[in-house]
């Protein structure tokens, strides 16, 4: 039987990051002939130059943008708007005249912050909420900016794009845990706490109240969502890849604690938990037969093993 996805030409920016890794290894098992770029071989798509030189010389088909520019501080929140914009539309007018497909994903803070839905008969974020309110962060403004270039490109050059909007993800890593976003950040930050403070009788989460309930997305996922977007989604506009399992931070815990045998006690902040709302799926199953298959406890065991592992190596080089 033919595979239709063999050897079309693919280029990944942010190859090597948290999500990137997990795209490559999914188009890899599809067949699909991959250009990773990245600043480790010695792409800065924050130039323009470097954006059009990895593109048009290499004359990829699709080009599936995740690079961003992440580790800003919350004062610097210009610097991130502008890095994570400059780079995105340098990618973007490189794509355009390749003549290529875009895909690239956007965190959920491109939507209004969650008390802005406050007392909201809203059950979850639709694709047609994109935005209400002030802004929300540096990163998040960017590609919403983005966005709006996407859809002006597709009115003037009939651009082709794939514009996700991904639920906080979480899971292990591919390569050394220095790379990607993922690490020690959203269920990770839980894992790693958890593992590391495992011999203490009693710990707690400052600044989480136990009963938060919060939606994430398994790495893989994320990744078969992105691949499936890329080859075959036949739509050009805003798309939520949604977690779809809302769970209490609490529970979370349990079920790592479970997973590492840990007895002892964590306590939470007894504060009144902040307003989330899931983003909606519905658009995503309908267009392209997605919905994520893995269960948060599942999940939660994939990545509490990784992270185990991972310092468990880590002690001994030390």
């Amino acid at each position: 039987m033919d595979n239709p996805a063999a050897g079309i030409r693919v280029l990944v920016t942010g190859a090597t990051g948290f999500l990137g890794q997990f795209v490559c290894h999914e188009l890899k098992a599809l067949g699909c002939e991959i250009i990773k770029i990245s600043r480790s071989n010695g792409f800065n798509l924050l130039h323009e130059t470097q954006a059009l030189t990895a593109i048009l010389t290499t004359k990829p088909q699709i080009v599936i943008h995740l690079a961003a520019a992440t580790l800003y501080p919350p004062e610097e929140q210009g610097s991130s708007f502008r890095d994570n914009l400059k780079m995105g539309m340098n990618v973007l007018d490189a794509t355009v005249l390749a003549g290529a497909k875009f895909v690239t994903v956007a965190p959920r803070s491109i939507y209004a912050p969650a008390q802005m839905f406050a007392g909201s008969k809203m059950k979850s974020i639709p694709e047609t909420c994109l935005h209400v309110g002030p802004p929300t962060d540096g990163q998040g403004d960017a590609k919403r900016a983005l966005l709006t270039a996407c859809t002006r490109y597709n009115a003037q050059y009939k651009l082709p794009y794939s514009f996700l909007v991904l639920s906080p993800l979480y899971g292990p890593m591919q390569m050394d845990s220095n790379f990607g976003i993922g690490y020690h950040t959203g269920l990770g930050f839980m894992v790693k706490s958890i593992l590391d403070l495992s011999t203490e009788p009693e710990f707690a989460f400052s600044g989480f109240s136990g009963t938060e309930e919060i939606e994430s997305l398994f790495i893989q996922d994320a990744a078969k969502a992105v691949v499936k977007a890329a080859l075959s989604l036949d739509h050009s506009g805003i798309l939520n890849i949604a977690g779809g399992e809302m769970i209490e931070r609490k529970a979370i815990s349990k079920i790592i604690s479970d997973v590492i045998e840990y007895k002892g006690k964590i306590d939470f902040d007894t504060k009144s938990p902040s307003q989330a709302l899931p983003l909606s799926g519905e658009l995503a199953e309908k267009l392209m037969g997605w919905k994520p298959v893995t269960p948060i406890a599942e999940g939660l065991r994939v990545t509490v093993d990784w992270y185990a592992a991972d310092r468990e190596s880590r002690e001994i080089k030390v």
